[in-house]
């Protein structure tokens, strides 16, 4: 690695730290960049615990980052800062393995060197015991400030509406990460299991969706599905729960409750003589209205009717009529 590369290197580091801190860089899914960018300004925070931390997730998920070299660097500062010198004398020590030709071994701190030197020999390395209790005491504090810090919001991205009994329904809504960092949110309901809720990305509702990961400022479009139960009656409202927890801070939460109307039949039968006093042998009409009061078509309707035993059935002016009896007769409808 020539100078003029050592050179640009802090410089585009500092650049992508500025774009990051205002929202310009921002990463929908995990990078390589973006850890090392947290690392590094957890760095400066002298939160090195944390630094550690996002260090370890890079090298786990990006083995062979380009960013293998600095992020490396960074890390055995960040750990003989914290007093985890065992941790900063075993990174010394492969840094200078893997970076031997490089001249970013210049780089290297004197005193992680002398601490590499002593691992190599057999000596025993002790922790610092100030500089651990003090490493955890900014990452208590940190943890604190940032428990207060996590924000999110839960917005419909439709107004609810009516939805048919017996039927899947779905709606879609937005989350808007308000933090300062990046956040990820485990989503749940507490609707009742007959409701069979699930999450979903907005674009393909085959995925069930537990988790997401969203960067500072940014918005994720999800999809709430759901069953409306069969027996639920016309205009039946029904609270479907959002909720989105930190992955963080469990007990950290936001919800917003999302009402929606079933929407069914309703069926009522009115059913009056033309007659109110008749006479043994006289005939006489009953008028049979089937109304349907409900926001949804009635289908395959079968209406019932029994007479009682002193009545029989004599004709009827109505086409879907069967008589099953002489007092029993039955009209079918194939939609209301």
């Amino acid at each position: 690695m020539n100078l003029q590369f050592l050179i640009l290197r802090p410089i585009l580091i500092s650049t992508i730290c500025v774009l990051f801190g205002t929202g310009l860089l921002f990463a929908a899914e995990l990078d390589d960049s973006t850890l090392f960018v947290e690392a590094f300004n957890a760095d400066k925070k002298k939160d090195y615990l944390l630094s550690i931390k996002k260090i370890d997730q890079l090298n786990l998920l990006f083995p062979d980052s380009q960013l293998r070299d600095i992020s490396m660097l960074l890390l055995a500062r960040a750990a003989i800062r914290s007093g985890d010198n065992v941790l900063a004398a075993t990174t010394a020590n492969r840094f200078i393995a893997e970076f031997s030709d490089s001249s970013i071994l210049e780089s290297l701190d004197d005193e992680l060197i002398v601490l590499g030197r002593r691992q190599k020999n057999g000596e025993g390395i002790a922790p610092s015991r100030s500089l651990q209790i003090a490493a955890r005491k900014v990452r208590d504090e940190q943890l604190a400030n940032e428990r207060v810090s996590i924000k999110l919001t839960i917005n419909l991205s439709e107004s609810p509406g009516s939805f048919k009994v017996d039927e899947r329904g779905r709606l879609l809504f937005e989350l808007i990460n308000k933090s300062g960092s990046r956040e990820e949110f485990q989503l749940k309901t507490t609707a009742a299991p007959e409701y069979a809720v699930r999450f979903s990305p907005v674009d393909d509702d085959k995925v069930i969706l537990e988790r997401v990961l969203i960067s500072a400022g940014e918005k994720f479009n999800g999809a709430l599905s759901f069953q409306v139960p069969h027996d639920r009656i016309d205009g039946y409202k029904m609270k479907l729960p959002i909720k989105a927890f930190s992955g963080r801070f469990p007990d950290v939460s936001f919800s917003r409750d999302v009402m929606i109307n079933a929407s069914a039949p309703l069926i009522r039968a009115v059913v009056k003589p033309n007659k109110v006093k008749v006479y043994p042998g006289e005939p006489f009409q009953y008028k049979v209205t089937l109304i349907n009061a409900g926001s949804m078509a009635a289908r395959k309707l079968a209406v019932r009717i029994e007479l009682p035993e002193q009545l029989e059935f004599v004709e009827s002016k109505k086409t879907g009529y069967k008589s099953e009896s002489d007092r029993v007769a039955v009209y079918r409808f194939e939609t209301l």
